[in-house]
């Protein structure tokens, strides 16, 4: 390929749409919930393939096998507080 230098310089437009919606919230919801609870496992010394129950003030209902999946959790419960349970101990 053969590229004259004056076509690496032509200006470029760019538009980003800065607007979120509501999947975006959600998603940005889910996965700000599955740090935090990757962050009382670690803390609380779990390995990873220990199992959890999840106690959560909320969480969107679309993401609840991914916050399942993600974070090894046996079921999410509504709750004051986040929290979570070791299963099976």
């Amino acid at each position: 390929w053969e590229t004259e230098k004056e076509d690496l310089m032509t200006p470029l437009d760019v538009k980003v749409d800065i607007n979120l919606t509501p999947e975006l919230k959600e998603e940005g919801e889910a996965r700000e919930l599955i740090r935090s609870i990757q962050q009382l496992r670690k803390k609380s010394g779990l390995s990873p393939k220990d199992r959890i129950e999840v106690v959560a003030p909320s969480w969107p209902a679309n993401w609840t096998k991914q916050i399942q999946d993600t974070t090894n959790a046996t079921q999410l419960k509504v709750g004051e507080t986040l929290a979570i349970n070791v299963v099976g101990q």
